[in-house]
């Protein structure tokens, strides 16, 4: 009885081995699409951490270069700032250094014999300027020594023929500070300062013009 049993037991034996060889290629077919499945999502994963690196990079180039850019402006725009503080430092002193040559060539002039004409020059422009038909004029103190009334009369006819009108001019009871002439309308409503220093003050625009031009 036991011997006839026996290719039944093979058999069922051989079924078993297939099942199992069966099991075991499907676990296999199951494990390598897993893998795969993993391999390629890890991919994925892989190329977009890339990608997101490279936007990275690039946005931090970006504020790099964008940095640099604004520092760059940033120092240029100091180096203007200072080169043009250097540029009117250097027109102030130049400025200075010509009103203080003018001043002393005008007192240097005082005494001369063509300091009166210039003197005269002065007081007729004053005359004019003011416009009244009587006016005192005070000079300073080398100045208000040539006060005469032939000084005057002189005076009168120059401001004539600039003006066409006829002026009266008096002479002060006392000089003024400073080098130059001051003619003032009676009562002192109106008065023409033309002191050097005054005159230079007039001119500021005109010299500081020119100064420009030479720095």
């Amino acid at each position: 009885m036991a011997n006839d049993n026996r290719p039944a037991d093979t058999a069922a034996a051989g079924e078993h081995s297939e099942l199992l060889a069966r099991i075991a290629q499907e676990a296999q077919e199951e494990a390598s699409l897993l893998i795969a499945a993993a391999e390629k999502e890890a991919a994925v994963k892989k190329s977009q951490a890339q990608t997101k690196a490279s936007q990275i990079k690039d946005e931090a180039v970006k504020r790099a270069e964008t940095q640099i850019a604004a520092m760059a402006a940033h120092t240029d725009s100091l180096l203007a700032m200072e080169k043009k503080r250097a540029l009117l430092a250097a027109q102030e002193k130049r400025y200075e250094a010509v009103i203080a040559m003018a001043l002393a060539k005008v007192r240097e002039a005082a005494g001369t014999n063509d300091y009166p004409d210039t003197v005269l020059g002065w007081l007729a422009e004053a005359g004019a300027g003011i416009g009244t038909e009587e006016a005192v004029v005070q000079g300073g103190s080398e100045e208000h020594t040539l006060l005469t009334s032939e000084f005057l009369a002189k005076a009168e006819k120059k401001i004539q023929a600039l003006t066409g009108a006829s002026v009266s001019l008096t002479k002060g009871s006392a000089p003024c500070q400073g080098q130059g002439i001051i003619v003032t309308a009676p009562g002192g409503r109106l008065a023409w300062d033309n002191r050097v220093q005054v005159r230079l003050i007039r001119m500021e625009q005109d010299i500081r013009k020119v100064l420009s031009h030479m720095l």
